[in-house]
């Protein structure tokens, strides 16, 4: 053999048969399996005839396979990376030196792009991989993308027939990009708006008819819109959704319309955002005692967010003290410490992190300490420091005093007097030490010989009064065409300057050709007034 000699080979089987009858004596080679290295010329010589015979063994370079796979099988969208490997696999017998080649088409066009690369590794034994590599994908990279592939022997050995090709091919679809984000949601509590970037594709190619937009309730699945938004004319990324409600969540699908349909939906999930209640608190009730007034309610039936607390005012009629409380969106009940025999107003309010909503009232009258036994009290401002308190018990029966105790302080602060009077004394004192346009609670209580309170009676007071500060938080609310809403926060005591008689609103057309001026008065307990007869023009 002209590879060298047979036992050099390793030929393991050599049989002689002895072919008596027919003087015929046939000696067998057998190869199993046939190996790169028996290629060549085998010459059989005889010890009876000086002859020789030959047979030339000419090998093919077995088959070997191809398969193509990508690094990710999901939907692909425009912008997306993206590998392609195409996997070759050699026969297990081949063990002399290859040259391996490869060639990438698509659509049955070479491939020669700045943004593919393309690779071929050996990754093991008679195993190579190569790789197709695109770093972000676009429109234009949808097709058929074939993986052609070469093998030779790296050898001049002409007992090899060592051209041998295979090739597989597989498909891409790049979806357009992904359009709707929900981190470009603008949250209001009554609308959203949403943008979204032009699908490329559809750019390119030049069908995008618009997109189609369909939003619905995320827990009861109502459908609260359905629109088709036309991008023919110019280019739309952005559609404001309206008529939604505060602090609810809604689910929204998008897509792209094309001439040929609509393409995949994309969903969106976003919450609007709290606004004030839209009512006010349900079954707000007061029980009024002698020194105290058990006020009740229940959340309001449309709160448009979270309640996070109540404003609780209370208003004297008889002294004119305003006193506002923040209470625990928890409760449901408040208690107010009061004096007998005074009538009262009360506002309750439900706020969320938006502000407050319309507040529920009611009135009452605190009862008697004792019937038909009051105490009255004046107070007279002798300067802007001085002011003389007088009082008189009034009674219809035997009521027990024994002395009364009178207190001067400023309204939630300190205290400016405070003295024991008995009941044979002139039933007045003065006190000094007041400052203007500062509110002073003036108290006289009447004991018993138990010690027991049996009287009260307290009045607000103010030795010099100025012109109020502006109220705040002043909102305005179109109810309709020629109806508005104005609120605002009623002014603290505290900050009065003096006893508020009423509020005057001042408002005015804005139109130079027909301006009017209107002004409305409102009371003093009041914080919204509706201003109706608009014109809507």
């Amino acid at each position: 053999v002209s590879m060298g000699d047979l036992n050099e080979l390793n030929i393991s089987t050599i049989t002689v048969i002895d072919g008596s009858v027919t003087n015929v004596t046939n000696v067998t080679v057998t190869l199993d399996p046939v190996l790169f290295e028996h290629r060549g010329v085998y010459i059989c010589y005889t010890s009876v005839v000086d002859v020789a015979s030959e047979y030339i063994l000419l090998l093919d370079f077995p088959p070997f396979t191809v398969d193509i796979s990508r690094d990710y099988s999901g939907t692909l969208y425009a912008g997306d990376p993206l590998t392609l490997s195409c996997t070759i696999i050699l026969h297990s017998l081949v063990d002399i030196p290859v040259i391996i080649t490869n060639q990438w088409t698509k659509n049955m066009m070479n491939i020669n792009e700045s943004s593919i690369t393309e690779t071929i590794t050996e990754t093991d034994t008679n195993r190579y991989t190569a790789a197709l590599d695109f770093y972000s994908l676009s429109a234009d990279d949808d097709g058929e993308y074939k993986c052609i592939v070469l093998v030779n022997a790296n050898t001049t050995d002409s007992y090899i027939n060592s051209n041998v090709s295979n090739e597989v091919s597989t498909e891409i679809t790049v979806e357009l990009e992904e359009l709707l984000s929900c981190k470009n949601v603008t949250f209001l509590p009554r609308s959203v708006a949403i943008t979204w970037t032009e699908p490329e594709r559809a750019v390119q190619d030049g069908y995008l008819l618009g997109y189609y937009l369909q939003c619905e309730t995320n827990n009861s699945h109502e459908l609260v819109l359905e629109v088709n938004i036309s991008a023919q004319n110019s280019p739309v990324t952005n559609y404001t959704i309206n008529f939604l409600t505060p602090h609810t969540s809604y689910v929204c699908g998008f897509s792209v319309l094309t001439m040929a349909g609509l393409g995949p939906e994309m969903m969106c999930e976003f919450e609007t955002a709290q606004d004030v209640p839209e009512d006010v608190p349900e079954r707000f009730s007061s029980t009024p005692a002698v020194f105290s007034i058990t006020f009740t309610w229940l959340p309001p039936s449309i709160p448009n967010g979270i309640i996070i607390q109540y404003n609780l005012t209370v208003y004297n009629i008889n002294t004119g003290a305003t006193t506002t409380y923040i209470i625990n969106s928890l409760q449901d009940s408040y208690i107010v410490n009061f004096n007998s025999s005074q009538r009262y107003d009360a506002y309750l309010s439900a706020g969320t992190v938006a502000g407050y909503g319309p507040p529920a009232y009611v009135f009452g009258r605190t009862a008697p300490n004792l019937p038909g036994a009051v105490i009255i009290l004046n107070t007279e401002a002798l300067n802007a420091s001085t002011v003389q308190l007088t009082w008189l018990t009034v009674s219809q029966q035997n009521v027990n005093i024994t002395h009364y105790i009178v207190s001067v302080s400023k309204y939630e602060g300190e205290k400016l007097y405070n003295r024991n009077i008995s009941v044979s004394s002139d039933l007045q004192v003065i006190v000094n030490g007041f400052a203007g346009e500062v509110p002073y609670v003036a108290t006289v209580k009447a004991f018993n010989d138990l010690g027991q309170v049996i009287l009260s009676n307290q009045t607000i007071v103010f030795t010099e009064e100025e012109v109020p500060p502006s109220p705040t938080n002043i909102r305005v609310l179109r109810l309709n065409g020629t109806h508005i809403n104005i609120s605002w926060s009623l002014i603290p005591i505290t900050e009065a300057r003096g006893f508020i008689q009423s509020y005057l609103i001042r408002y005015q057309t804005n139109d130079d050709r027909k301006r009017q001026i209107y002004i409305v008065s409102v009371p003093a307990t009041d914080s919204s007034v509706v201003i109706d007869g608009l014109d809507p023009d």
